[in-house]
C-alpha cells in the first residue's frame, strides 16, 4: 500500500511529472504551428507589439507575466520532483506548485482567446489537471484524515 505521509507518494510524483513533460508539449498552435511552453512568450511578442500599437495600454508586459507564469511549471515540479527524492517534500509546497500551474492555464487561456489564429494545445489542459490533482491531494488527505 502507497504511504499517505506529509512527504507524498505516488501521486504527486506522477502529477510533478507531468507537469514537467506538459512544458514540453504544445501549449499554443500560432497560426497552425505548434509552439511548446518555453516557446511562446517569443511568440506572442510580435503579435502583442502590434495590437499595442494600435491601443493605448501595452501589451508587451504581458509577455513578461505569461513568461513567469509558465517557467514557473517546470522549475516547480522540478523542484517537487527533487524534494520528493530527497523525501523534504510537505503538501503545502504541492499545494503551491499546482495553485500556480492552474493560475497559468487561466492566464494562458485568456490571452489566446484574445489572439486571432491561436487556439491552444494539449500541454495546458495536461498542466491544468496535473496541477489540480497536486493541488488537491493534501486537502483530500485531510478530508479523509489521513494527512
Amino acid at each position: 500500500m502507497a504511504k499517505t505521509t506529509n512527504h507524498g507518494g505516488w501521486r504527486e510524483t506522477a502529477a510533478a511529472a507531468l507537469m514537467l513533460l506538459s512544458f514540453f508539449t504544445p501549449w499554443i498552435y500560432s497560426m497552425g504551428a505548434p509552439v511548446a511552453g518555453y516557446g511562446i512568450r517569443e511568440r506572442l511578442a510580435g503579435p502583442h507589439r502590434l495590437i499595442s500599437a494600435f491601443s493605448g495600454g501595452s501589451r508587451i508586459s504581458q509577455d513578461y507575466r505569461l513568461a513567469l507564469f509558465l517557467y514557473a511549471i517546470p522549475v516547480g515540479a522540478g523542484s517537487i520532483l527533487a524534494l520528493l527524492a530527497l523525501r523534504r517534500y510537505r503538501a503545502w509546497m504541492g499545494f503551491l506548485a499546482g495553485a500556480s500551474t492552474v493560475g497559468a492555464f487561466l492566464f494562458l487561456r485568456g490571452e489566446v482567446a484574445a489572439m486571432p489564429f491561436h487556439r491552444l494545445g494539449l500541454g495546458p489542459y495536461l498542466a491544468m489537471i496535473a496541477g489540480m490533482g497536486l493541488a488537491l491531494l493534501p486537502v483530500i488527505r485531510i478530508a479523509a484524515g489521513k494527512g
